[in-house]
């Protein structure tokens, strides 16, 4: 038999899946299948495979692959804690609500051992998913591959890594938004600005920053900046080390006079380190986060709303425009807006 490789005329088979792997055409189809009886080595080689090759299962497109209750369709979420996670599920239920579906929830767990994330794709494809919105989960190419493979629809929501051109995906308006929180500190006279964003691997949190970045780059290229610097930015792989980072750049000699948190839980922690150092928000130090989230409110904080129900809704109509018509659907961005509140000031003296 003849190998496949990207590039190729030839659509690749399960035969050919299943020569590189080493394995047996059966054993292929039941990764396929979300069969459990699959050695994890194994299942990590095909899907691989799976995506080097761009395998298509033949004769199935995401409108016509049988599902067991058509009237079911799925939400992968990265977490179910937290007011971001309770509006995307607000959001995503009212779109499929309003058209006829009922919502399975699952927990795509980042923290877990590699069986553990996997099992998420396992279940959907056992249970013949018609359609699914993967919701800040980081799927991972292979992961997204096998579910393409297998026929079924995928949105991406607030997506983790660059999408590839055959995944759609619904956003917000990242880049813009930290512009629009730069030009506001800017504009009160802050010229000592810090950012503490979540993890550089996650595209929003790029986006976010590089907003930032670009406008006070441009303001200090302005002669009447006043000597502006770059900002410092801080990225955070572990959630539970935000108030330690906080600490550390509110500890700096010549500490920010403003700092940009790019999630509200961010900004949260913020408050936390002042508070422990007698330092007054907004008289010593201004601050904004971002989402808005019901806590945000309650603190009075300055912050990016993100109209996070809005994007699990709109997620939800695409993934059922997909399942009417075998198209690719291009990544939609919702806008953000800047709420001001209690917690930004002009700079003391």
């Amino acid at each position: 038999m003849d190998s496949v490789t990207p590039g190729t005329s030839r659509q690749p088979t399960l035969a050919d899946i299943a020569a590189r792997a080493g394995t047996t055409v059966p054993t292929v189809s039941k990764v396929l299948n979300g069969r459990s009886d699959v050695s994890e080595i194994t299942r990590n080689k095909i899907m691989e495979l799976v995506a080097q090759t761009g395998y298509r299962r033949r004769g199935t497109t995401p409108v016509a692959r049988p599902s067991r209750d058509r009237r079911l369709i799925d939400l992968v979420i990265s977490n179910v804690a937290g007011g971001w996670a309770n509006q995307v599920l607000v959001g995503v239920e009212s779109a499929a609500a309003a058209a006829g579906y009922d919502l399975v929830v699952t927990v795509a767990r980042p923290d877990g051992t590699a069986s553990v994330r996997d099992d998420w794709v396992a279940r959907l494809l056992a249970r013949s998913s018609p359609g699914v919105v993967l919701a800040l989960v980081d799927t991972g190419i292979d992961r997204l591959a096998t579910l393409q493979a297998a026929g079924v629809p995928v949105v991406l929501l607030d997506p983790v890594d660059p999408p590839p051109d055959s995944v759609a995906s619904v956003g917000a308006t990242n880049w813009s938004a930290g512009r629009d929180v730069a030009e506001h500190l800017l504009g009160l006279g802050h010229r000592r600005l810090a950012v503490l964003a979540g993890s550089s691997r996650q595209l929003y949190n790029r986006a976010r920053v590089d907003g930032f970045a670009s406008a006070v780059r441009l303001h200090r290229d302005d002669p009447a900046s006043g000597g502006q610097r770059e900002p410092t930015v801080c990225h955070l792989e572990r959630q539970h080390s935000a108030v330690e980072e906080a600490g550390r750049l509110l500890d700096d000699p010549q500490r920010p006079t403003a700092i940009f948190a790019c999630a509200d839980y961010l900004a949260l922690a913020v408050m936390q380190a002042a508070t422990a150092r007698d330092i007054a928000i907004p008289q010593q130090l201004s601050l904004v986060g971002f989402d808005d989230l019901p806590e945000a409110a309650w603190a009075g904080l300055t912050t990016v709303r993100q109209p996070i129900a809005e994007m699990g809704a709109a997620a939800m109509r695409l993934l059922l425009r997909l399942r009417e018509a075998d198209r690719r659907l291009p990544r939609e961005e919702l806008a953000t807006s800047l709420i001001i509140r209690d917690t930004t000031a002009p700079p003391a003296g």
